[in-house]
């Protein structure tokens, strides 16, 4: 398997039971098999087999120090909160790629974790505005495999909420849990 030499880490919005079980739901009618790691992170080769996070939505990433990181989390409150899941939709992904993801509606609560969450790692990239607040369901280069799992999606959707109910820290690839608020 592959073993990363760098460290990376990502702080996700973990969902609670019910939220869970509402995505894998939709996610049980793919018939296709699916995998949400970006490519260039690992080797091609080894994407599915370290496709273990759980459905999230990301609030920010890290290259520095565990030790580091979990220092920097510490002022970071969070008490849990609903989002609205109101669309399925693609956009570009990296080295040719097609990521299709669940839409989020836009919420002053998941603006102000992003903020916070900013506050703490300084990582840009994931402020409101700079991203695309979303939950992964496949990336792949196979346009029409995403269109497919898109169509697969579709017919069974209609917009849900989905509570936040807490933050973790993972080291990836593979995803291990190291800390959670």
């Amino acid at each position: 398997m592959f073993e990363m030499t760098q460290k990376n880490f990502t702080l996700i919005a973990r969902f609670d039971a019910s939220g869970n079980e509402r995505i894998n739901s939709l996610i049980n009618l793919i018939d296709e098999r699916v995998c949400r790691v970006p490519y260039c992170r690992v080797p091609d080769s080894e994407r599915y087999a370290v496709d273990n996070l759980p459905y999230h939505l990301t609030v920010s990433s890290s290259k520095t120090s565990q030790k580091e990181i979990i220092e920097a989390l510490k002022p970071l409150s969070f008490e849990p909160f609903e989002i609205v899941v109101d669309g399925v939709e693609t956009m570009c992904g990296m080295r040719d790629s097609r990521v299709l993801y669940f839409k989020i509606q836009d919420s002053d609560k998941l603006n102000e974790l992003l903020i916070n969450a900013y506050d703490c790692l300084n990582n840009g990239k994931y402020l409101p505005g700079r991203t695309t607040p979303h939950i992964t369901i496949a990336i792949s280069r196979d346009y029409e495999k995403i269109q497919r799992i898109k169509f697969a999606v579709e017919r069974n959707f209609s917009p849900f909420s989905i509570k936040i109910g807490s933050l973790g820290l993972y080291r990836i690839w593979p995803g291990e849990l190291v800390w959670e608020l």
